[in-house]
């Protein structure tokens, strides 16, 4: 009578994500609430003796921080303690506009897409931060300066964490294609 792991092992504030817990004799396992103010969790269809799939939501102010979950399962009351992290929201691109970008064209601006974005948020292209533009919480614009060689390379936005002064949410990459444009033939 145990739970080994949960996986993922974190939920995001204003999230709603479908988590495996596993381990041994969880058979019945109709019950499990999570510690933290705003964090509930329905369990689902399919339970086996060794893996249990819950459907876990953090509102959107849902406490950030370590939760314990405990269940309830034939064999009796299980505890897990601090095994699920809520996180504060991350940014997420879903897109980036254009993708594909050619040699000397000069500046070109790209439009961001995605969740969670702030006024603060600044896109990178590799490790270079580019100047952002802020439009709305899901999206954004920034100049990529003049590329002179064909690459692919990763954009992302990082967002300064409000609580944590020096860190940030870095959202996830998206590819940025450089190339070299066929030559126009002349009549």
């Amino acid at each position: 009578l145990k739970i080994t792991t949960i996986t993922p092992n974190n939920v995001q504030q204003g999230e709603t994500q479908m988590l495996t817990v596993s381990g041994a004799r969880l058979t019945g396992l109709s019950q499990a609430v999570f510690n933290l103010a705003g964090v509930s969790a329905e369990v689902l269809q399919g339970a086996t003796d060794t893996q249990v799939q819950l459907q876990v939501s953090a509102t959107a102010n849902a406490a950030i921080g370590a939760a314990s979950l405990s269940a309830l399962v034939d064999a009796g009351e299980i505890k897990f303690n601090n095994e699920l992290t809520v996180v504060s929201t991350q940014p997420k691109l879903t897109s980036v506009a254009p993708s594909i970008i050619s040699t000397n064209q000069g500046d070109v601006s790209v439009t961001l897409t995605g969740q969670n974005f702030t006024n603060q948020s600044v896109a990178y292209l590799d490790t270079g931060a580019l100047a952002t533009t802020y439009v709305s919480a899901t999206q954004a614009s920034a100049v990529i300066p003049n590329q002179i060689a064909n690459a692919t390379k990763s954009i992302k936005l990082r967002t300064p964490n409000p609580i944590v002064g020096a860190a940030e949410f870095v959202s996830n990459d998206l590819a940025i294609s450089i190339i070299t444009p066929a030559p126009v033939a002349l009549s």
